[in-house]
């Protein structure tokens, strides 16, 4: 925040009934972690979210009491050696939270907080993380992180972000 004293919020999040974002990440594990979480954003504070990886878990958590509002089984994402592709679809309207593994549906929440949790999830009250899951020492990325989007729509596959691999070596035409 540039030093200021007081915060102002760079982006919010509508959590709404009405309201819809989207989460985006390409990321690759390292092999082997052991990381009790492997955070990829969120915020702290009395409108925290996060969006984590815990225990082949990729879950979205929000509120006070860190409650679970999504969660998709990305064990063999976190084993692979390769990039993937994981994106979080809130649709309040829809009430639901969907979660997306290389552009492909991987699991749908119709938890009751859906549409209910805030009007502005990112108040600017407290630090947005990349790479973290707020507070704790166990709880940076363990792996390597290429790209993060956040729109403030719920984005359809088409629309998402595609896990393309790095190239081993890279020409630039003059």
């Amino acid at each position: 925040d540039g030093g200021t004293t007081s915060r102002t919020p760079y982006f919010s999040l509508d959590a709404s009934a009405t309201g819809s974002f989207t989460l985006e990440a390409i990321v690759k594990f390292r092999a082997g972690s052991t990381k009790t979480y492997n955070g990829l954003m969120g915020q702290i504070g009395a409108s925290q979210i996060w969006w984590r990886e815990s225990g082949g878990n990729l879950a979205f958590v929000a509120g006070a009491g860190d409650a679970v509002i999504a969660n998709a089984d990305i064990s063999a994402e976190k084993t692979s050696a390769d990039w993937h592709a994981f994106s979080l679809v809130y649709d309040g309207a829809a009430g639901e939270v969907r979660t997306y593994v290389n552009g492909a549906l991987r699991a749908t929440s119709t938890d009751p907080q859906i549409g209910t949790l805030s009007e502005t999830m990112l108040d600017g009250a407290s630090d947005f993380y990349l790479g973290h899951y707020g507070g704790g020492a166990d709880s940076d990325f363990d792996g390597s992180l290429d790209y993060f989007r956040i729109s403030d729509t719920a984005l359809t596959p088409d629309q998402m972000l595609s896990a393309i691999p790095e190239p081993s070596a890279l020409t630039l035409a003059g």
